[in-house]
């Protein structure tokens, strides 16, 4: 009987740190960081063959789109297109100097996912 109660008060315990807000960060960095904004400022940076983005408030900030960024719904992340979308690891944008490439602008997390407006 006393296993019983033992195994029953672990499963309770792990039920509630499962469901509670000890699990919400790990959850968040699961699904990325999330933005949203105008897209302000788009140039391409040929040496690391992605865009550098600057998207504007509500919840903006420097961003990078590559490849393997999926963009929903009308295709459109230029200037002056709302964005709304989850972001992850940190790239940089690397531009040809001479024979070498170096960091042009700050970088920022790569576009995950994006969802964008006609205009």
């Amino acid at each position: 009987m006393t296993l019983v109660k033992i195994i029953t008060f672990l499963t309770v315990i792990m039920s509630v740190l499962y469901f509670s807000q000890i699990n919400l960060p790990l959850a968040q960095g699961a699904l990325g960081l999330p933005f949203g904004g105008r897209v302000l400022i788009k140039y391409y940076c040929n040496c690391s063959n992605n865009y550098q983005l600057f998207i504007g408030p509500p919840k903006g900030g420097w961003f990078i789109e590559d490849s393997g960024t999926i963009i929903y719904r009308e295709y459109n992340l230029n200037p002056p297109a709302w964005s709304l979308g989850l972001a992850d690891a940190n790239l940089q944008c690397l531009q040809y100097y001479g024979y070498s490439c170096v960091t042009a602008g700050p970088g920022g997390p790569h576009i995950r996912m994006v969802g964008t407006s006609k205009f």
